[in-house]
């Protein structure tokens, strides 16, 4: 076949991408087109369909941004949406709300309510495993997990031998979380003052607890070959307060016709930036997170010479917390995005179930459990402890 036989003005192909042409020696030349890059206009933006809308954020900064534009310009649509996706930072959605979410409160009520109120006091350590897991959502193509230990050590300080206790205690949590490719690690330092009036036929109990978490994180954006890693800190103060009516029952035994209380707490984050990523690095812009959810519930209990068991189940109600979370978040020289977390359902479900055994009169061993749910989301802790009464 010789070259004046074939029309090779046929041959010529051209994209909105890319062309494809020939020499006057025949060598075919395939090139992008001139103004192939970001252009401010817009008129040559990046269009994906599906997104949701943290993805259509990021994909607004990744048209002004040439080193993203270039890797995602020939992406199939499905690898640009978990791309974009690893991007967003969704992941940070989940843990600089973690501080307030993360009370210890449940823990701390039990060590009031098994003080024996005769005695002029005790010192308690208890330490267990717990889990908080969100489902993938709206806002975020992976599940969000973590998982992790926690501890606490405490003292009562006031002791009337009546009906009022009073306490300091100080607790420790390593939690690991993991969401996609991105993955972190929390260290929570708190300090708490613990109280109740326990009467035959009341309980009214409270806490109080400051804390520092510091997170390290790792954001593995495979697509690209980078990681991206941050380390940073938050500062809660958490809470609770819980109100008990006693009904006799049967010997030991009380029906808790009535249990409401109170449970939130608030976390303050400074600036987070990012390192190591180049042009996926993100900036946070600082903020805080305010929760409190109400609780209404039924227990029953028993108190034996020796063996003393309780139990509650309650349903709870979210006031502040559960709507979408927006964060102002920017990647390297690509302006500002807003960026969403997790809507919350405001109803949620729970229970707990412990015991307490006497191993003496000084000495007592107790574990406790407890589930909560919500639409998407799962949690669940387990301590085991020592009272040693002085």
């Amino acid at each position: 076949m010789s070259g004046s036989n074939i029309a090779w003005e046929n041959f010529n192909y051209n994209s909105d991408k890319y062309t494809i042409n020939y020499d006057d020696n025949y060598n075919v030349i395939v090139a992008l087109k001139a103004g192939v890059v970001p252009i401010p206009d817009g008129s040559n933006d990046i269009k994906i369909s599906n997104l949701n809308k943290n993805q259509s954020a990021v994909l607004s900064l990744v048209n002004r941004n040439v080193y993203l534009y270039d890797h995602i310009l020939y992406m199939p649509d499905e690898e640009a949406r978990n791309l974009l996706d690893q991007l967003s930072g969704v992941f940070f959605t989940n843990l600089l709300t973690y501080g307030a979410i993360n009370n210890n409160t449940p823990d701390i009520y039990s060590r009031i309510n098994l003080n024996t109120i005769e005695e002029t006091g005790e010192i308690w350590i208890q330490g267990g495993i717990k889990s908080l897991n969100y489902e993938k959502n709206e806002n975020a193509l992976d599940k969000f997990e973590s998982s992790g230990f926690g501890a606490q050590i405490g003292k009562d300080i006031y002791n009337n031998e009546e009906d009022t206790v009073g306490g300091l205690y100080a607790g420790l949590d390593s939690i690991n979380f993991e969401q996609g490719t991105s993955k972190g690690e929390m260290k929570d330092i708190s300090l708490g003052l613990y109280g109740g009036i326990i009467t035959e036929k009341t309980n009214w109990l409270g806490t109080l607890n400051f804390g520092v978490q510091n997170f390290t994180t790792e954001r593995d954006l495979s697509y690209l070959g980078l990681k991206t890693q941050s380390d940073f800190n938050t500062y809660s103060i958490r809470f609770g307060t819980e109100f008990k009516w006693l009904i006799s029952i049967g010997e030991g035994i009380n029906l808790v016709p009535i249990l409401a209380g109170l449970q939130g707490g608030y976390t303050m984050f400074p600036e987070v930036k990012e390192k190591g990523g180049d042009a996926a690095n993100l900036t946070i812009e600082s903020g805080s997170y305010f929760r409190l959810t109400g609780l209404l519930g039924i227990g029953l209990e028993n108190i034996g010479e020796y063996f003393h068991w309780y139990s509650k189940i309650y349903m709870g109600y979210i006031f502040s917390g559960a709507d979408e979370q927006k964060y102002n978040m920017s990647l390297s020289n690509a302006g500002t995005m807003e960026i969403y977390g997790m809507e919350q359902s405001k109803m949620m479900f729970g229970g707990s179930l412990g015991f307490d055994y006497s191993l003496g009169s000084l000495i007592s061993v107790f574990a406790n459990t407890n589930v909560s749910t919500a639409e998407k989301i799962f949690g669940y802790g387990l301590n085991l402890g020592i009272n040693i009464k002085l």
